[in-house]
């Protein structure tokens, strides 16, 4: 009888199980028959080894990187799957930055050193003489000069 091609038959480990070979024995020679099989695979060539080897530090770096996305992400409230950018996404493609509160460590890592080297922005410091009201402020007091630029120049 012989099998279709491409079909394989019961292998050996098969044939002992139906015939009742006790578990341990048979979990024994399964083990010796795997060990068997990978001393005698053919060496690797040296150029499929460098590969391997490469391939290992690129999902290293991968793996890292996509942390680092995580991260920003939640600094910037972002989601971290798409950025707001994937209609099939969780967040249904409207994930981008400012959709959640951000990760308050994560913002004060990433965010909060960025805005103080900006220094004060116009629209800040003009929300801020609005809410204080009339005659209080910068403005009240000798020597004002409006912020008009993100410029530290005196």
């Amino acid at each position: 009888m012989s099998l279709p091609e491409g079909a394989s038959g019961p292998t050996l480990l098969d044939l002992m199980e139906t015939e009742g070979m006790e578990p341990r024995t048979l979990a024994m020679l399964r083990l010796l028959l795997t060990q068997q099989a990978a001393s005698t695979a053919p060496a690797a060539h040296p150029e499929v080894e460098e590969l391997r080897a490469r391939l290992v530090r690129l999902e290293g770096a991968n793996t890292a990187l996509l942390a680092f996305t995580e991260c920003l992400a939640g600094a910037l409230g972002a989601c971290p799957a798409c950025w707001g950018a994937d209609p099939g996404c969780a967040c249904g493609g409207a994930g981008h930055p400012g959709t959640f509160p951000p990760e308050r460590g994560a913002f004060e890592a990433f965010v909060l050193p960025v805005i103080r080297a900006l220094g004060p922005s116009p629209v800040v410091v003009r929300h801020r003489l609005r809410a204080a009201g009339p005659g209080t402020g910068p403005q009240a007091g000798p020597g004002f000069r409006p912020v008009t630029s993100f410029n530290r120049e005196p």
